[in-house]
């Protein structure tokens, strides 16, 4: 038969090995403190990271490049995301950071932060408009007017090319709000009147070249010095050399055709100036040298002609023929001559009359005084008729020895005045008869 262990005895040898074991746990400390085990020494050698529990990066790290679990803790990113390094307590970036996707704006993984004015490259199509100062800034779609990808910002006045035939007219200030050093302005058509793609405006008043046959007439400068560097492509007048006038008037030319002369004005407002007219010289002024179209305004003249003043003291003149210069004595001669057979005419009628009167007066021998005076009157007229027929064929001799114009030549030096009273008092003479 089993017995039974009391209870006391069960309680006392619980005490017993409770005992025993305490005193080995202390030896055994003891020894470790006087001969250290040598186990012991290598695990404490072992690296922090072979102690620890093993970590996953951050979803939005390349897969193994963290220094932690946290999403700043990346040290390289997946395709499609940029690493910002974040800042250290000394103000140094770390090696590590965050990975960040560039707004869309952007080419994607090329930015410096998540706002669109830092994108550093941009799609195509689009132009980055960089930050003052900076090396990145906002990708932009240039104005319409401007040339493909060719501006500095998407203002119609940002565009840095311009598609043909407009012409960039620069800004007169630079944008203070960016940072390209390159010119930029508006794409403006030319007027038609302007040589193409030559101009500073649309007006056609702001042409910057003509074409050949146009000539360039500047206006007033902006700042009221001088002339500006633009102005007015006009057509010049059919007198002047084409292309070659300072406006559009006749008077404008600034040079002629090779077979006319410029006639500078010598009073009022267009004296002094460069242009003048264009002329041609009379036809009996050696060729170019005249101040005038008028037959009096030659300086030189051709063959066989010499240069008779206008007035004393001028430079200019007729271009008399020699052959009516040779005969000038003559022409003298028969003036004077006409001149006498009129006042004679005047005289012999005068006296006529005065007889007749007288002889009715008296009242006596009035048929015979009559008589007498008809006699002494035919007398006279007979020596008039005389030298009316030798003044005639003096006349048609003179004639016959110059040209026409030389009788408009005569005409303006007084000449033919004679010449005129001659025929008149011939004709006078034989209606008289």
């Amino acid at each position: 038969m089993s017995r039974r262990v009391p209870l006391a005895a069960v309680l006392a040898l619980a005490f017993l090995c409770h005992t025993v074991c305490t005193l080995r746990t202390d030896r055994s400390d003891l020894g470790s403190a006087q001969d250290p085990d040598p186990t012991a020494a290598a695990d404490e050698s072992l690296p922090a990271a072979a102690t620890e529990l093993p970590y996953v990066c951050a979803s939005s790290c390349k897969i193994g490049n963290c220094t932690g679990p946290q999403s700043y803790k990346c040290t390289a990113c997946p395709n499609g995301r940029v690493l910002m390094p974040m800042t250290t307590d000394n103000g140094t970036l770390a090696d590590y950071g965050q990975c960040i996707v560039c707004p869309v704006s952007c080419k994607p993984g090329s930015c410096v932060g998540r706002r669109g004015d830092q994108c550093t490259e941009c799609w195509k199509g689009a132009v980055l408009a960089k930050n003052k100062d900076k090396d990145y800034g906002q990708c932009v779609q240039c104005a319409n007017n401007c040339r493909f990808e060719k501006c500095v910002g998407p203002r119609p006045d940002q565009c840095t090319e311009c598609n043909h035939p407009k012409t960039l007219v620069e800004n007169e200030h630079p944008d203070a709000y960016t940072n390209s050093t390159v010119a930029s302005g508006t794409c403006t058509g030319c007027a038609s009147s302007c040589q193409e793609s030559k101009c500073v405006g649309p007006r056609s008043d702001e042409c910057t070249a003509c074409d050949g046959d146009r000539s360039m007439v500047f206006v007033p400068s902006p700042t009221g010095n001088g002339t500006a560097n633009y102005g007015q492509c006009v057509r010049c007048a059919s007198n002047c050399r084409p292309g070659k006038c300072a406006g559009p008037t006749s008077y404008h030319c600034l040079a002629c055709n090779d077979n006319q002369v410029l006639v500078k004005e010598k009073d009022g407002p267009h004296a002094g100036k460069a242009y003048g007219s264009c002329m041609n010289c009379a036809y009996t002024c050696a060729p170019l040298k005249c101040m005038g179209q008028e037959p009096y305004e030659c300086t030189e003249c051709g063959p066989g002609r010499s240069l008779v003043p206008a007035a004393e003291g001028k430079t200019n003149g007729y271009c008399a023929a020699n052959s009516v210069l040779a005969n000038t004595a003559l022409r003298k001669e028969l003036a004077e001559q006409a001149a006498e057979i009129k006042m004679l005419k005047e005289r012999d009628a005068t006296a006529a009359d005065s007889n007749m009167l007288g002889d009715v007066r008296d009242g006596a021998g009035g048929l015979s005084e009559m008589g007498r005076a008809t006699v002494q009157i035919s007398k006279q007229m007979a020596d008039v008729d005389k030298m009316a027929q030798a003044l005639t064929k003096s006349t048609t001799f003179a004639a016959s020895t110059s040209h026409s114009v030389d009788t408009d030549v005569d005409s303006e030096l007084g000449e033919d005045g004679g010449g005129d009273a001659v025929t008149g008092d011939v004709a006078s003479l034989e209606a008289w008869h």
